[in-house]
């Protein structure tokens, strides 16, 4: 979404950049808002899961999305976001990269098997990991260097 493509398939994730505000339709409203959510570091950002689009009474695009974000007061609810580019971003990398950071505040556990099996070792929250390539599936996404 940050290079201006607009999304071609649905369920894709988007972040927040900005301060938001969940809308009830695409035709923006004060009194139709939902939830707002403040603009906050990355760690932190809210996520959505785009369910489809939308245009306002002006054509301005907006994604209609769930909120996927367990400690808000709008989880699981549906409603509308604008899609500026300037506001939200997609979750997933779009190009190759070479290192990873964990940012889970209990860190991360690394498996020897895609299917989560076979526990090599446990990386604390902070550490860089070099990626030794990728996976399509989104459970499992990069398989690492181990650091040790």
């Amino acid at each position: 979404m940050g290079d201006g493509r607009l999304f071609s398939t649905y369920s894709d994730a988007v972040y927040g950049l900005k301060t938001l505000y969940l809308y009830s339709k695409p035709t923006f409203k004060k009194s139709q808002r939902i939830a707002k959510y403040p603009k906050v570091k990355w760690i932190q950002r809210p996520i959505f899961v785009v369910t489809g689009q939308a245009y306002s009474s002006a054509d301005r695009l907006r994604y209609a999305v769930r909120d996927v974000n367990h400690d808000s007061a709008a989880y699981c609810k549906t409603g509308y976001i604008t899609a500026k580019t300037n506001f939200v971003i997609t979750v997933y990398y779009q190009k190759a990269v070479g290192q990873v950071k964990v940012i889970n505040a209990k860190g991360i556990n690394t498996y020897h098997n895609q299917n989560l099996t076979q526990r090599v070792m446990h990386v604390a929250r902070g550490k860089i990991m070099k990626v030794l390539s990728t996976d399509d599936s989104p459970a499992i996404g990069y398989r690492p260097v181990h650091p040790w």
